[in-house]
């Protein structure tokens, strides 16, 4: 079975995935051509091998995710690059997996691996945190993690950097709804805000703390 036929496979038994069934209407007609047409293989054969590594590898770490398994996740993951794995054209990084999968320790893992705390994606695509948004829908682990009301993983993802400007809807310039707002239509804001006020407070303590010799309480002692 060549990656095409298996690819058509995957995405035609993603049950109840839009993005999935609109993929796999698509690539009906892509792997119908490409099976049969040797014009299509040959050179970009290692191009097919390499992308069929990367979903494996992927696929792999997700199930490391969910098993909670650190072990076999370090194997597969070990730098910046592996721990911004996402999955080809869906919204959907490792970040997102152990957001969905409620492992504070898991997302701190891959954050200390590199992962980046403004993952964003503009419908399917990977988008640029710091850019202008266009018109379209937004998706990220801090979305995920507000909509979800996981607040122990959304603190986690806003102490290590992660924008509550990050955009979910964008619209009209009137009509746009960013991580701040969904927190609010959560009922999420007020522990944000103590989170931030909280971290304030830390940061003058370890300042009088340094001035003065005294030891002081470090973040990492705050629990989330």
């Amino acid at each position: 079975m060549n990656m095409n036929h298996e690819l058509f496979m995957k995405l035609r038994n993603l049950p109840g995935d839009p993005l999935g069934m609109a993929l796999y209407a698509a690539t009906a007609s892509v792997v119908k051509r490409s099976t049969n047409n040797p014009c299509l293989r040959g050179p970009v054969g290692s191009h097919r091998t390499a992308s069929r590594l990367r979903a494996e590898a992927f696929e792999a770490a997700k199930e490391a995710i969910r098993a909670d398994d650190f072990a076999a996740l370090s194997k597969l993951v070990s730098n910046p690059k592996q721990a911004n794995w996402h999955a080809e054209k869906q919204a959907w990084s490792l970040l997102d997996e152990a957001v969905k999968n409620q492992s504070v320790p898991m997302v701190n893992w891959l954050l200390d691996k590199g992962a980046n705390p403004n993952t964003l994606f503009l419908e399917d695509r990977p988008f640029a945190a710091h850019k202008r948004p266009r018109p379209g829908m937004y998706f990220s682990p801090l979305a995920t993690a507000i909509d979800m009301r996981y607040l122990d993983i959304a603190l986690l993802l806003l102490d290590r950097g992660a924008k509550l400007s990050l955009p979910t809807v964008w619209l009209e310039e009137d009509d746009n709804v960013s991580c701040r707002e969904l927190a609010e239509d959560r009922g999420m804001w007020p522990s944000i805000t103590a989170f931030f006020s909280k971290r304030e407070a830390e940061a003058v303590r370890e300042q009088i703390g340094m001035a003065t010799g005294q030891p002081s309480v470090t973040q990492s002692q705050i629990r989330l």
